[in-house]
């Protein structure tokens, strides 16, 4: 009898696909892509944008940095109704029925409501480009994971760089002087993510999911509201947005990959990234590469038809 249940607990759990079913493996990857502490560095850029990615690249030949070109995930094009209900987060009994987005027609047009439908998916985003960018970035993850690196940096094809890049070899240097090695996950290149004024757009508190607590007092609490500066180089922080530029340690990599085998997609990615009060993220003081002022997005819904 036992035998029976655990054959069938494995038959199920084949059945039920999950977001690492989905990732986009790298092949032919090549050498040259790194820079002293960073052992690989990645760009995302999407096939119909090679433009954004010369822009962002040219900035950095200057200083003879070369970043390898993850040929990003076009949610509108390469996903089936499956694979975004893979992906997204299945509605169960004891859940927050939070307002989120269900993905059920061919034309893949999203429909928002309450979550009711139990084993149904519901991300908490709209537009498919987001999830594109956010599976991006985990199949980044995994191919960094298994091919061994300590430290990568990871770009999005939207920079500014405002500072020669290979401060962030000694900046990498101080910051371990400072917490130690084995004590931080992330350290953003930036403050903040800019407005197109320029001024610094800052996140507190974390957006609700359906399977965590969503009391007031727990979405504003300390941990996610952190802001500390720790030296003239650094702080430590809980919330923030974007992700154009990170350099993550394994450490890093192997928590944000945890997260999402067992929580699965809801927010877009740089919100999923502070959720996890585990994961311990610093920035620098002076912005070394920040986002591009007033660069067009590539999550928006126009790419669906494209």
């Amino acid at each position: 009898m036992i035998r029976i249940f655990i054959s069938f607990f494995i038959f199920l759990t084949v059945l039920e696909a999950d977001i690492f079913d989905h990732l986009k493996k790298i092949e032919n990857k090549t050498n040259g892509h790194s820079i002293r502490n960073v052992d690989f560095i990645y760009m995302i850029n999407l096939d119909i944008r090679p433009e954004k990615y010369a822009r962002s690249c040219k900035q950095l030949l200057e200083y003879n940095i070369k970043p390898f070109r993850f040929s990003a995930i076009n949610g509108w094009q390469d996903f089936t109704l499956e694979i975004i209900n893979d992906v997204g987060v299945k509605y169960r009994i004891g859940m927050d029925p939070i307002e989120a987005f269900r993905f059920d027609t061919p034309n893949k047009i999203p429909r928002q409501e309450k979550m009711s439908e139990v084993g149904e998916s519901y991300l908490g985003f709209g537009t498919l480009g987001t999830l594109g960018c956010a599976m991006s970035h985990i199949s980044v993850m995994q191919d960094a994971l298994d091919s061994g690196y300590d430290t990568i940096w990871i770009m999005e094809d939207d920079i500014e760089v405002l500072q020669n890049p290979h401060k962030i070899s000694g900046l990498i240097d101080e910051l371990d002087r400072q917490v130690g090695k084995n004590n931080w996950d992330i350290l953003f290149t930036d403050r903040d993510w800019r407005e197109a004024s320029g001024n610094p757009l800052i996140a507190k508190g974390r957006c609700p999911r359906p399977d965590m607590d969503n009391r007031i007092f727990e979405r504003y609490r300390k941990e996610y509201c952190y802001d500390e500066k720790i030296s003239k180089d650094f702080r430590r922080i809980g919330a923030r947005f974007a992700t154009h530029s990170m350099i993550i340690r394994r450490s890093g990599i192997i928590k944000l990959l945890d997260y999402y085998k067992t929580h699965s997609i809801f927010l877009p990615i740089d919100l999923e990234n502070y959720v996890s009060l585990e994961i311990h993220r610093y920035t620098v003081l002076e912005d070394v590469v920040s986002n591009q002022l007033l660069a067009p997005s590539d999550n928006a819904s126009l790419l669906r038809n494209k």
